[in-house]
């Protein structure tokens, strides 16, 4: 996890928080995955029936995009980056968003596809709404596959911008 004290101690009071993938995750999910996929590719070389090919080219197929996936995941390349000047989610079009433009934070479960996430949602100010009309009136920062806590997310929210209201009852 991303939990270093170092951000939070006097000397690294102003350092960029990166937060990567996490790729523990994805390297369980993706051997399960492959083993799996070697094992129906065995059963339909022994099987031999038609039902059993169908599997085994599924199971090919699925080795492939595991093998694209990969690279995804196993990129180091930061995905959010909270600094003194807002947080930027190379997932979003957005370039920066500015502390001074959250209005209020809350961290927030969902269900997507019938997975679970856990993120926050961050409500923007009216003007900077008005302004750009591209721009949504609430932006969901989603932590999951991300290699840090709601909890820490939070707290390094409060040390850069302590006058952001974040309302803590979905941490509880």
């Amino acid at each position: 996890m991303n939990d270093k004290p170092s951000s939070s101690t006097p000397a690294g009071m102003n350092r960029a928080v990166k937060i990567e993938r996490d790729r523990t995750y994805f390297l369980t999910m993706g051997a399960l995955a492959a083993v799996f996929a070697i094992g129906i590719i065995a059963w339909a070389l022994l099987g031999n029936s038609p039902s059993s090919w169908l599997w085994a080219i599924l199971s090919i197929v699925t080795l492939i995009v595991l093998g694209f996936r990969a690279r995804t995941f196993l990129d180091r390349t930061p995905v959010v980056v909270l600094d003194r000047s807002g947080i930027c989610d190379r997932r979003l079009r957005f370039p920066v968003i500015p502390w001074s433009e959250i209005r209020s934070a809350r961290p927030e479960a969902k269900i997507v596809w019938r997975s679970p996430r856990i993120g926050v949602a961050l409500e923007l100010r009216e003007s900077v709404v008005e302004s750009d009309p591209d721009l949504p009136h609430e932006i969901y920062i989603d932590l999951a596959g991300l290699d840090i806590r709601p909890i820490t997310f939070v707290e390094h929210m409060k040390h850069f911008a302590p006058r952001v209201q974040i309302d803590m009852a979905a941490l509880e």
